[in-house]
């Protein structure tokens, strides 16, 4: 069974739940915007100017793999924020080799494009605060890949042994934004969600 939901970070996170309940080897196609720009995706987004926002797609592929009831250790790893200014490389290495003992593959992926990340030249003025590290390893292979997101979510669910399949609305490289009917500019979609008018 193939099933199609158009989603943004969390909001079809129970339908996808309960679904996962009916039929555990169910394959969901999910159509998601690359519209954010909240924390540390838009931090990447003001630095890396052609790149979609990642969060989104992130938090469905990792969602997947929590459902599916993969490895809680590296399930916290991918899910995990850090603040840090100083020896990030050597910190998120070594928090890699701790949750991935047990998965070689999975290791040698993350600390590769880790790496490759911290060699970029322009890595170096972010101000890594309530970052998430998956974000970085998603910017490296939308880097490698000329920010190509469907490209970056299939090494992903492959390198996971997801089965969801991604797709996006635009690759339109947009911000979202509105006007409330009190002609309130909204200018980002943190806004848009701490809306309360």
């Amino acid at each position: 069974m193939i099933i199609s939901i158009i989603t943004g970070g969390s909001g079809s996170e129970n339908i996808q739940r309960e679904l996962y309940k009916i039929n555990k080897e169910i394959s969901l196609n999910l159509i998601i915007n690359g519209y954010d720009d909240g924390r540390s995706t838009g931090k990447l987004r003001n630095v890396f100017k052609n790149t979609l926002g990642i969060s989104d797609f992130r938090k469905n592929q990792i969602l997947e793999y929590e459902i599916r009831g993969e490895n809680k250790e590296i399930y916290e790893l991918l899910n995990e924020r850090f603040t840090k200014n100083i020896n990030i490389y050597d910190y998120l290495k070594e928090k890699i080799i701790e949750k991935c003992k047990n998965n070689e593959i999975l290791k040698d992926f993350l600390i590769s494009n880790i790496k490759y990340f911290f060699k970029l030249k322009i890595t170096k003025d972010i101000k890594y605060e309530d970052f998430s590290i998956m974000n970085i390893i998603y910017s490296s292979l939308l880097h490698k890949n000329n920010n190509n997101m469907i490209t970056v979510c299939n090494k992903i669910k492959e390198i996971l042994n997801l089965k969801n399949n991604i797709y996006i609305n635009s690759n339109e490289n947009l911000i979202l934004n509105g006007i409330t009917r009190k002609g309130r500019k909204l200018l980002n979609q943190e806004s848009i969600v701490n809306f309360n008018d």
